[in-house]
């Protein structure tokens, strides 16, 4: 998926998720520099997509945590810490 459009996918579950979840907790989002979407400036994330994202937090009053990773990494990430009320992805390539 290109990082573009995984930050609006990000923005989609927003709009679907019940009103109640992340107030709690802080939400960690993970991307890849894509200039001019998303990119480091002095270890400062910043960019058009992480513009629209931080303000879509804002107004939802929710907390995030922005880190740059490689793709792999990332990845990697996500099957250490999987959301609990998921199944497994059915990922076809293994």
């Amino acid at each position: 998926m290109q990082p573009v459009k995984s930050r609006f996918a990000i923005l989609a579950l927003l709009v679907v998720l019940p009103p109640t979840f992340g107030h709690a907790q802080t939400l960690n989002l993970v991307t890849e520099e894509a200039f001019p979407f998303q990119y480091l400036e002095n270890k400062v994330l910043k960019g058009l997509a992480v513009e629209v994202v931080a303000e879509t937090f804002k107004r939802a009053n929710l907390s995030h945590k922005d880190e740059v990773l490689p793709w792999k990494a990332a990845y990697e990430r996500a099957q250490i810490y999987p959301k609990p009320d998921e199944p497994e992805p059915n990922r076809g390539y293994d």
